[in-house]
């Protein structure tokens, strides 16, 4: 498969450090007992559309009304997974022959974790990639639920939003071999 590993966002994706915060019972519960997702809150998705675009890039996101600068625009939403259970997911992607998944990596206290999107229709997971011109900053936001703080990833606009605007933010992956194998993450 064309799987990546590291911090592509849709192909794989990770935020530094200095998103951190602190999550440390999450982590020991399983799966069947995390919460599930909670809308972060922000701009209604309402304002937003999925697009095919014309450059072959597949599906895009776009605004259908003005949204202003440091405005949160929308959650990423996935199935919260350790570490482990990531790199299980991607093995398993990656021996079906997917060619596509859509793996949010990020580190909270020191924990390497994802949000897995793959099996989702949510229109996060559709937000494309632009190095030069992002227009979108991925954040780290704490929320409390089930009386456990869980990690949400929100998006913020850099800039104000114009109706008709795709939203785009850096994917962050700069490894020499990755942009080798995927040039378009130099656009």
């Amino acid at each position: 498969g064309n799987a990546l590993r590291g911090n592509i966002f849709m192909e794989r994706a990770f935020l530094h450090d200095y998103f951190f915060s602190s999550w440390a019972r999450v982590m020991n519960l399983r799966s069947s007992q995390r919460p599930s997702a909670v809308a972060y809150q922000c701009c209604e998705e309402a304002a937003l559309e999925l697009f095919r675009t014309l450059d072959g890039r597949g599906w895009g996101v776009r605004t259908k009304q003005h949204i202003p600068k440091r405005t949160t625009v929308v959650e990423y939403r996935g199935i919260l997974l350790s570490e482990e259970q990531g790199v299980r997911n991607e093995q398993l992607y990656d021996s079906r022959g997917d060619a596509h998944c859509y793996m949010f990596w990020f580190r909270a206290r020191g924990l390497q974790m994802c949000l897995d999107a793959t099996a989702s229709s949510h229109v996060s997971r559709y937000i494309n990639h632009s190095r030069k011109r992002p227009n979108l900053m991925p954040r780290l936001k704490m929320k409390m639920v089930a009386g456990l703080e869980r990690p949400h990833i929100i998006f913020k606009a850099k800039v104000d939003l114009e109706p008709g605007m795709e939203l785009l933010f850096d994917y962050g992956d700069k490894r020499r071999e990755v942009v080798a194998a995927n040039p378009w993450l130099l656009e």
